[in-house]
């Protein structure tokens, strides 16, 4: 452990602690400068528990070994599925947060963003950045999912950044749905010569009984 997650681990408690500290320290300083400190601190703290979540691959691939040893290759055939889509989804989770950071805090040549594009609510015009919360998650998901199966959203890009961060996630795309079909497709072949061969043993087998 010492070797491997504690150093993150100590950086990611050392970012915790040190907006806890300041936050007390810097009480009586400009509410701007304390909140674009603190600010920077969350992004490198959410930025470590990211990085964190990859020392979960080699648990997963211990769990995979004993489903394998223990259980149907049926069994292990949905389970790598559904890894896999849940893994699509956390993805998409991720680039959905980007896509909201970009329309709420990256710079605008055309003083507006997809946040301000208005939606039809109860026959008025109202901007997504007025709309629930949850409601902002869920478009920001949607065009996250769009962008990666090379589907078609609602939301458009207002920005030369929103442009380009559409340009490069529809690159992106193209790369994760191919290689998503690629890995689909393998499971499912592998998991057919499977009880091909399971079936041909059992006619042999029939055959001197």
């Amino acid at each position: 452990y010492l070797r491997s997650w504690f150093l993150l681990d100590l950086a990611l408690v050392a970012c915790d602690w040190t907006s806890v500290v300041m936050t007390r320290v810097f009480g009586l300083e400009d509410a701007l400068t304390q909140n674009m400190r603190i600010l920077r601190l969350t992004k490198l703290s959410r930025f470590a528990r990211i990085l964190g979540l990859l020392r979960m691959i080699r648990p997963l691939k211990r769990i995979e070994v004993l489903l394998e040893v223990h259980t149907t290759e049926g069994l292990v055939t949905v389970l790598q599925i559904g890894g896999v889509l849940l893994f699509v989804l956390w993805i998409n989770h991720l680039v959905g947060c980007v896509w909201f950071a970009v329309g709420m805090y990256a710079p605008s040549d055309t003083g507006t963003s997809w946040l301000q594009y208005p939606l039809v609510v109860n026959g008025e015009l109202v901007p997504y950045q007025n709309l629930d919360e949850g409601y902002q998650y869920l478009t920001s998901l949607h065009w996250a999912m769009a962008q990666s199966t090379l589907g078609a959203i609602e939301v458009p890009s207002r920005t030369s950044v929103e442009r380009l961060t559409t340009i490069a996630l529809l690159l992106l795309g193209m790369l994760i749905s191919s290689t998503l079909i690629s890995s689909l497709s393998a499971t499912l072949v592998s998991y057919q010569l499977e009880r091909s061969d399971v079936a041909k043993r059992m006619r042999t087998l029939r055959r001197f009984i």
